[in-house]
């Protein structure tokens, strides 16, 4: 699961990755099955543009961004997960996107997602 959050705590939709399944036991009735690089451009980059654009006030097809509106992008070490960020490596930085990663074995416990507010309530539910 990935949850992409801002620092305000706004979120986008939640992106469920499964590995070797096929279409009868996800059928496209029920499910949206994209590549993980679907992440980047079904999720992380249309949040990103909303964002700008709803609390800076930026174009959503805004061309050139300013400095000051770069984001920042967190994954943990899973290495299909880095492989998507470097072939896509154009994509974020056209967006200012800084990808970073975590230590894996970290999960759950210190990352920023995990002593949110935000995250904690998601949690719960």
């Amino acid at each position: 699961m990935t949850y992409t959050f801002s620092a305000i705590g706004t979120a986008a939709p939640i992106f469920i990755t499964v590995y070797g399944m096929n279409e009868r036991e996800m059928p496209e009735d029920k499910c949206s099955l994209v590549p993980l690089q679907g992440y980047l451009k079904n999720i992380l980059i249309p949040f990103v543009k909303d964002s700008r654009h709803q609390f800076d006030g930026l174009p959503r097809d805004a061309v050139e961004i300013p400095d000051e509106l770069s984001a920042v992008s967190w994954c943990d070490g899973n290495i299909k997960q880095i492989k998507t960020i470097i072939r896509n490596l154009p994509e974020y930085t056209a967006m200012k996107i800084s990808a970073n990663k975590y230590n894996p074995a970290r999960l759950g416990v210190d990352q920023p997602c995990d002593v949110t507010d935000t995250f904690k309530i998601i949690k719960r539910m």
